[in-house]
């Protein structure tokens, strides 16, 4: 019988606790963006980069000061019981790169260098959209 391990039980990812080591000694942890966007004229794909705030990791998020004071008056918190390896950042929809990751299926790479330990983290993968599509239905 063959059995296969539930990746959501499979614990924290090897590099997760070195990743945040060393994202913990950079001042404001930006990371570079790149995604793939479409020359208006020729239709060809072209890279993009950009920098964004690495906000943390999705189920983790810190709220703000203010409504988790009122959660917490109002017993409505969360437990901060979830865990994720999927990074953060934030954008306003009307920006390109919302965009490109629509034509791109979601195509996005990120970079952080972090100077203290002369090490560069490069992490690839597919951007999802949560929130506010444009009023497109969520």
């Amino acid at each position: 019988m063959t059995t296969t391990a539930n990746p959501a039980s499979a614990g924290p990812a090897p590099w997760r606790s070195l990743f945040l080591e060393h994202i913990s000694k950079l001042d404001e942890p930006y990371m570079s963006v790149a995604t793939v966007g479409r020359d208006p004229h020729s239709q060809r794909p072209v890279p993009r980069v950009r920098t964004c705030g690495f906000r943390g990791f999705f189920g983790e998020l810190p709220l703000h000061p203010l409504a988790e004071r009122q959660l917490k008056e109002e017993n409505q918190l969360n437990p901060r019981i979830y865990e994720s390896e999927m990074l953060s950042f934030t954008t306003d929809v009307r920006m390109e790169k919302v965009e490109h990751f629509e034509g791109s299926d979601g195509a996005i790479e990120v970079v952080f260098w972090v100077k203290d330990v002369m090490t560069q983290w490069r992490l690839r993968g597919k951007a999802l959209v949560i929130g506010d599509e444009a009023g497109k239905p969520a």
